[in-house]
């Protein structure tokens, strides 16, 4: 018995010591089942950023998507420059209607396939003698280079009528690959198609 009483006081000032020694700061060590001392588990610690092969498949992915987009982008601007170019030129076929009709005289517009121009004219006595009213135009910047099927000069009358003085409707804008048919109608019904 007495050795009893010893062993566990033996065991309690163990306890106490290795509460103490916690208490100051160090870390106890911890005893296991068998009475053997352990050690505190180890945790790897991992440094802060990021590996290579993280970047590189990060990149990897950034340059996939890029390179799918870039032809999408690229279609997405022709075709806004072949909606501007028709838009522009079906603006100003009604801009000169609405002219002849506010004015009560005839007026033209003559476009040029291989400058790329327009004229508006006028004939303010109607007489048939049409004078330019300004110089000519670009009806599309340089940057956007559409194609005209042909020269066309349209006359546009006070009471709304139009009639081609030269050339044919309907008229085609082309560019790149994509082609648009312009087509004006007596009195001045414009259909694009594509």
């Amino acid at each position: 018995m007495l050795v009893n009483e010893l062993e566990n006081n033996v065991t309690s000032l163990q306890i106490m010591e290795d509460l103490s020694v916690a208490l100051d700061g160090e870390y106890p060590m911890r005893r296991g089942f068998t009475g053997d001392d352990q050690r505190p588990p180890v945790r790897r610690v991992r440094p802060f950023g990021f590996s290579l092969i993280e970047l590189m498949v990060t990149l990897a992915i950034i340059l996939i998507i890029v390179a799918m987009a870039i032809p999408l982008i690229g279609n997405a601007v022709a075709q806004y420059k072949m909606n501007s170019a028709v838009l522009s030129v079906t603006g100003i076929m009604q801009a000169t209607r609405y002219r002849a009709i506010s004015s009560g005289y005839p007026y033209r517009v003559a476009f040029s396939s291989a400058a790329l121009t327009y004229q508006v004219q006028s004939d303010p006595n109607s007489n048939g003698v049409f004078g330019n009213v300004g110089n000519a135009v670009p009806f599309a910047s340089s940057s956007i280079n559409p194609a005209l099927n042909a020269d066309i000069t349209l006359q546009f009358r006070p009471n709304g009528a139009v009639s081609v003085v030269a050339g044919a409707l309907p008229m085609t804008v082309t560019l790149k690959n994509n082609t648009k048919t312009i087509n004006v109608g007596t009195y001045g019904n414009i259909n694009v198609t594509p």
